[in-house]
């Protein structure tokens, strides 16, 4: 089974490791730019309905309280290249995808799965989604209608077998 981890809260959650003083508040996460537009944010801002790419004015008016940080786009990468590493003491069959807004980790390992869903929430203090199944994209796609129904408590996702999808050959 192919497992899709993702950690979308990455970038909030590396500014709170970096700054200490942001632990308990919601982070907009924006472009450093004359007109900033959101590139991340912490769960709360995400509750509200903000989005990526809307500008720091629009994510205000919806999430007043929260507090605004310049993308720091290279300790977001650095971050995720020093928790890959510590992943890879788990196992080998990793594969990273990060994006500006998110960060994924397929896993090709059942038995470690709950090991490493644990330390990632240690590590960063927020709990990664997860989808499973027998190929990649089923396991991202699982993971993404997860997403969509975690206002009902649904987080964690099983899948059934994708006939027409390519497996993951790690």
């Amino acid at each position: 089974m192919i497992s899709c981890m993702l950690i979308q809260d990455f970038a909030a959650a590396v500014e709170r490791i970096n700054k200490p003083a942001l632990q308990k508040v919601p982070l907009l996460i924006v472009t450093d730019s004359k007109r900033p537009k959101v590139v991340a944010m912490s769960a709360l801002p995400r509750r509200l309905l903000v989005k990526v790419g809307m500008t720091l004015r629009q994510a205000q008016i919806l999430c007043p309280i929260a507090r605004v940080v310049i993308a720091n786009e290279g300790a977001y990468q650095r971050a995720f290249a020093h928790l890959l590493q510590q992943l890879l003491r788990f196992t080998d069959r990793l594969q990273p995808e990060y994006q500006q807004t998110s960060a994924a980790i397929y896993l090709a390992t059942d038995s470690e799965r709950q090991q490493l869903l644990d330390f990632v929430t240690q590590t960063l203090g927020v709990g990664p989604a997860l989808g499973v199944s027998d190929v990649i994209q089923g396991a991202s796609i699982l993971l993404v209608r997860g997403l969509i129904q975690q206002e009902n408590g649904v987080i964690n996702v099983i899948a059934q077998k994708f006939k027409r999808l390519e497996p993951l050959n790690l």
